[in-house]
């Protein structure tokens, strides 16, 4: 299932005002009525964008062996300061570790491959995306765990250096890959200050001992990169499952 693809995807966005429609009692105005699809393409798709201004692509797909759901956020390594690159990276990482609703550690992906599937989240330099797929009977469970990482995550300050901790194992481990080397050739051959030139993840000398040297607070500055990059407005949402439109909205 391709869900990560399906995360790229941006509805058109029209001028009108929201239509008294909704969904459980959520206002919401429809989008892009007519979607172009491929003739061959039997799936049904329908757009929606909710009164916080979250954007949704939902699809129907009858022959689907799983469910799911991609959310991509406007945010990413562009946004790190300059003194913490992959502050971005390690609030991701901070996100996924659990919400007020479901507090146990890593609770939303154990949902998830506990009925069959799975959970991932990724960053790149202007965005990040969390997805899943699951048995088509959890959907519901699946989509609560998820937006329940964004409506109220723990984002416990005792968390910090473990998540820096697995994305310095991380840094390690990809320091030799291909594309890595393929990054650092690129940085290395446009203009030094652009946020672009900065450590993707970061490391424990990036996230810890860097600011702790320099006495700045990161878990701080990282609940607020949360705060004010982790916006509906800035979020769009696809899911895909069996259920009718009517039921997956």
């Amino acid at each position: 299932m391709a869900l990560k693809l399906l995360s790229l995807v941006y509805l058109l966005v029209s001028g009108e005002r929201f239509v008294p429609q909704n969904i459980d009692g959520v206002p919401y105005r429809q989008l892009a009525k007519g979607i172009v699809k491929s003739p061959g393409d039997a799936r049904e798709y329908a757009g929606v964008e909710l009164e916080n201004g979250l954007q949704v692509l939902i699809i129907l797909d009858s022959r689907a062996k799983k469910s799911g759901a991609a959310l991509t956020v406007s945010t990413g390594s562009r946004d790190d300061p300059s003194k913490i690159p992959g502050m971005a990276n390690v609030c991701r990482h901070m996100i996924g570790r659990g919400s007020e609703r479901y507090p146990e550690p890593y609770a939303y992906t154990q949902f998830m491959e506990i009925n069959g599937g799975s959970a991932s989240s990724t960053l790149t330099y202007g965005q990040a995306t969390f997805s899943f797929e699951v048995g088509n009977w959890a959907l519901g469970g699946g989509l609560d765990r998820l937006s329940q990482l964004f409506i109220k995550p723990i984002f416990g300050k005792e968390g910090l250096i473990q998540e820096a901790s697995a994305i310095n194992l991380q840094f390690i481990n990809r320091k030799s890959s291909l594309l890595s080397q393929f990054s650092q050739a690129a940085s290395a051959s446009i203009n030094s200050t652009h946020p672009f030139t900065g450590l993707l993840t970061g490391n424990l000398e990036t996230l810890i001992s860097g600011p702790k040297k320099r006495r700045c607070d990161v878990y701080s500055l990282t609940k607020y990169h949360y705060i004010t990059h982790y916006s509906s407005n800035l979020m769009k949402l696809v899911v895909i499952g069996r259920q009718d439109i009517g039921t997956l909205k």
